[in-house]
């Protein structure tokens, strides 16, 4: 089975490029546990943080045929705890 993966942050731009590197290490090990478990997974090229890249991300899921989608939901809260 085909399976998406779309990765999303909380909304604001800034928050979307301080965890990108963080939200796509996450996506990937997401995508090859689906891979370990017989699954086609593919990712999704843009973090969504507001309408356009969430359009951009689904069309890139559709057009790849994707049946079942997970939404991988990336927070910042992380990154703000390791500050205090």
């Amino acid at each position: 089975m085909k399976v998406g993966v779309i990765t999303f942050t909380d909304g604001r731009e800034r928050a979307a490029k301080a965890l990108e590197e963080q939200c796509r290490a996450f996506q990937q090990k997401v995508c090859d546990w689906l891979t370990s478990e017989g699954h086609e997974a593919v990712g999704s090229d843009a973090t969504v943080w507001n309408c356009k890249s969430a359009r951009d991300g689904a069309n890139q899921l559709i057009s790849a045929s994707c049946h079942p989608v997970i939404f991988n939901f990336c927070s910042g809260m992380a990154t703000c705890l390791r500050r205090l």
